[in-house]
């Protein structure tokens, strides 16, 4: 499962990577997901090994919704039936991950889509203030985002999407490094003795 989790993922960063940036969508809800499958190998369709790696199925992810891309954090579920996602264009995304009998990764189902809330409870705006980069799932079942360009660390409240909770719900601002707001606007950290992970913070 987690072999085709990362299949997954990589496929969903090469379909949505390029072109301008979308208009962010105003409401949260239901949003219709295309897969397309992708062979191991493009020559030889039944070739599923190679080594000790055995292919779990790949497939490519398309939604009609021009906001739908750019995803820029995964979180899987400790059983690998659901995956959160967020976008570094301000979007959240959330779905069941499908597979069939035989465990072949097929797809997602039941999938939802909305905007990042900024504190005032508005759809995040501009690129610099919707550039979420991270996210982790906290003990209480509560979302850490970490956002690049304007660096700042936000906490989602648990709960369900669809309820206006988790991903979707209000954020509140979490206290960072000294150093966090200095950092370059789209790089790594400088170093720096007082950075600390952000799995430290909860």
């Amino acid at each position: 499962m987690h072999r085709a989790l990362v299949l997954l993922w990589i496929a969903l960063l090469a379909a949505c990577a390029g072109g301008p940036p979308p208009t962010a969508i105003a409401q949260a809800g239901g949003i219709v997901i295309r897969a397309t499958a992708l062979p191991f190998n493009l020559e030889d369709p039944a070739d599923r090994r190679t080594g000790r790696l055995i292919w779990r199925g790949g497939v490519a992810l398309t939604a009609s919704n021009p906001a739908f891309g750019g995803w820029s954090g995964l979180h899987v579920a400790p059983d690998g039936s659901s995956l959160s996602a967020i976008s570094d264009v301000g979007h959240w995304l959330t779905a069941r991950i499908v597979q069939d009998a035989a465990g072949t990764l097929t797809g997602l189902a039941d999938a939802r889509f909305g905007p990042l809330r900024g504190l005032d409870g508005k759809p995040l705006g501009d690129k610099r203030s919707a550039d979420a980069e991270s996210l982790a799932r906290l003990a209480d079942g509560s979302w850490l985002v970490a956002f690049e360009q304007r660096h700042r660390l936000w906490r989602y409240p648990a709960g369900d999407e669809a309820n206006g909770a988790g991903l979707a719900g209000l954020p509140v601002p979490v206290e960072g490094p000294a150093d966090l707001g200095r950092q370059p606007a789209n790089g790594g950290w400088k170093r720096s003795p007082r950075c600390r992970t952000a799995a430290s913070w909860d």
